[in-house]
């Protein structure tokens, strides 16, 4: 499953979504060729407004395209949660594990995942700490993004190790995806919880 950012009736960052998407198809069902369904995609009438969330259900072909509106969740709030096994190499529309990690996050709007004594990624988005002039982002997510992608390629961000006590080093955290951008969505450090 790819899902894919579409502002008024465009889709951003199309050349990442389908990089992912047809490198899942390849290794995961021995698909040959890529395919490219946004080139000429078919936006209802009600989505071509405002945020939408396309999501393209793929197996070694497309399978389904679906639209829905798209609503950004709060994180002011955050819990670390720890998880040595959980592992979401490719996006896939079972999202049980991460759901179940989400389930564990209390009163905070969100979590961030830690994994072998390292920051991964938050429940739908991967993080970058923000130290105010540096910002990096874990170099052990659990899903490669494409909003990661295109800003590590950029030079705006930087991968490095982190671990839950270099927290204490940044100032904010961001949590960037296909719908949030650096700023978009974020946290102070002091509003994690540390477990």
């Amino acid at each position: 499953m790819e899902s894919v950012r579409v502002s008024n009736g465009a889709a951003l960052n199309a050349e990442y979504h389908l990089e992912r998407m047809n490198r899942s198809r390849r290794e995961l069902f021995g698909a040959r060729g890529d395919i490219d369904p946004l080139s000429s995609l078919a936006i209802p009438e009600e989505y071509r407004a405002g945020i939408v969330k396309c999501r393209l259900l793929y197996r070694a072909e497309l399978e389904a395209v679906e639209f829905h509106h798209y609503r950004v969740r709060p994180a002011g709030s955050v819990r670390l949660v720890y998880d040595d096994t959980v592992d979401y190499t490719y996006k896939y529309e079972d999202r049980a594990a991460l759901d179940r990690l989400f389930g564990m996050r209390g009163e905070c709007d969100e979590i961030i995942i830690v994994r072998r004594g390292v920051l991964t990624d938050a429940s739908s988005a991967n993080i970058v700490l923000d130290d105010g002039s540096r910002l990096i982002t874990p170099d052990t997510p659990l899903l490669r993004g494409t909003m990661r992608a295109r800003l590590l390629d950029r030079g705006i961000i930087a991968e490095g190790r982190i671990t839950p006590d270099d927290l204490r080093s940044f100032a904010r955290v961001h949590f960037i995806n296909a719908f949030a951008d650096i700023g978009d969505r974020t946290a102070e450090i002091d509003r994690i919880v540390m477990g």
